[in-house]
């Protein structure tokens, strides 16, 4: 009886070892590896595991990362630094491990001989700079001749190169800027970036009355000019651009109209300097209406606007009329049952008036 107990408690032991066994690998970890293939000789590049531990590869075949993961956790795997000339991609770089933490080794790292972009920088002023982007770096370009970016292309990637930053004064175009690096790898090297001067648009105030202020605009900046003589908005127009000056304020008393106000920029980048904004002292015209019968009402003209007058007293059409700008104000409208004549409606506005209130309209 007792060497039977004895076999049971036995074989009791050994069912339980290999329970344990397996209890004590579900709580373990696994490691995390796979294979490189394609890293050139002499060249190396970092993996990281997790943003923690990393890893340094100098050559193909298999590889396991440092820190083993706790079963049912995640792992993730990126590349830190590519091979110099080259481009690697990942794959399967990224899961679970499973309960009993098995080993992954089916992450694939592979890589490509990869090639660069680049061009030429031309009609950038001495002192000046230009940055160029391909979408993932910058290049500062302080003088004209060849540039090339630092990132690595692949065969069949597409690349994109514009201007981040324009220099001062200056507006630079991008040509062959974009693309696919062709199956070969062949590099990049015909992309051409053309600088030419900005322009400004400037002129003269002719006519402005003594501190009387206009302000002129470009669409983009107001400019106060407080005298006469000549202005220069500090916008820079592009070879091309279009450009359109007009007053956006006349002086008190004054009405002002630009000559030249409008145009392209040349090809060349050219300066305007043509524009002229010409002002000249003028007013209103008016007058008084009497005779109106209540509840009548009377339409002037002076050939611009038409005024309806409905009460006796003053009036005043809206018009601004320049030093000597001839004026006639009619009747184009009757009361219903009377009729309207005009007095002293016509003649040139005086260049020492500020409004004409001379017209009379008399109803009967």
């Amino acid at each position: 009886m007792t060497k039977q107990r004895t076999t049971l408690a036995a074989l009791a032991i050994v069912a339980i070892l290999p329970l344990a066994a397996c209890l004590g690998k579900s709580e373990g970890s696994g490691t995390v590896g796979g294979t490189v293939s394609g890293l050139a000789t002499g060249a190396s590049l970092v993996l990281i595991e997790n943003n923690a531990s990393t890893l340094t590869i100098t050559a193909n075949g298999t590889f396991e990362l440092p820190e083993a993961v706790p079963a049912r956790s995640a792992y993730n795997v990126a590349i830190v630094t590519q091979p110099a000339g080259q481009q690697c991609t990942l794959g399967d770089a990224s899961g679970t491990i499973d309960a009993t933490a098995d080993a992954v080794t089916n992450i694939t790292v592979t890589c490509l001989s990869a090639t660069t972009i680049g061009g030429s920088v031309s009609g950038l002023s001495s002192g000046n700079s230009v940055t160029l982007t391909d979408g993932i770096a910058s290049l500062p370009v302080g003088a004209n001749g060849a540039f090339t970016f630092s990132d690595g292309y692949v065969p069949s990637a597409a690349y994109n190169v514009t201007v981040a930053s324009q220099p001062l004064g200056q507006a630079c175009t991008v040509a062959n800027g974009s693309g696919s690096i062709d199956a070969n790898g062949d590099a990049v090297a015909n992309i051409t970036v053309a600088c030419v001067v900005d322009a400004q648009v400037s002129g003269t105030v002719q006519g402005l009355a003594a501190g009387a202020t206009v302000i002129i605009s470009d669409s983009l900046t107001q400019l106060p000019v407080q005298a006469n003589g000549s202005f220069t908005f500090n916008d820079i127009y592009a070879p091309g651009a279009a450009y359109a000056v007009f007053v956006s304020t006349p002086p008190s008393g004054q009405s002002c109209n630009v000559t030249n106000g409008s145009g392209v920029i040349d090809a060349n980048g050219d300066a305007v300097s043509n524009i002229v904004v010409s002002c000249a002292t003028g007013g209103t015209v008016g007058g008084t209406v009497s005779g109106l019968a209540i509840g009548a009402s009377v339409t002037l003209s002076d050939g611009t606007k038409s005024l309806a007058i409905s009460t006796n007293g003053s009036f005043a059409f809206s018009d601004f009329y320049v030093a000597n700008a001839p004026y006639a104000v009619t009747v184009t409208g009757q009361p219903a049952t009377q009729t309207c004549t005009v007095t002293n409606g016509s003649g040139n506005f005086d260049i020492h008036d500020s409004a004409v209130t001379g017209v009379v309209v008399t109803c009967q």
